[in-house]
């Protein structure tokens, strides 16, 4: 899900993920393409039966 505002030039983005990882290459790609100037996690839920932790 993307949400844009053309005047102001700002954009939202909604990742979801199954993995921390995932989700932290994913904003990371995103902080990578020309013109961004910032991106933030602004919410982040991970459920009690999703990953394992090692």
């Amino acid at each position: 899900f993307a949400l844009s505002d053309i005047e102001s030039g700002q954009l939202i983005v909604v990742v979801e993920a199954d993995q921390s990882e995932t989700l932290m290459q994913t904003i990371e790609s995103v902080r990578n393409v020309e013109g961004v100037l910032a991106v933030s996690l602004v919410y982040h839920q991970q459920d009690e039966q999703g990953e394992e932790t090692p």
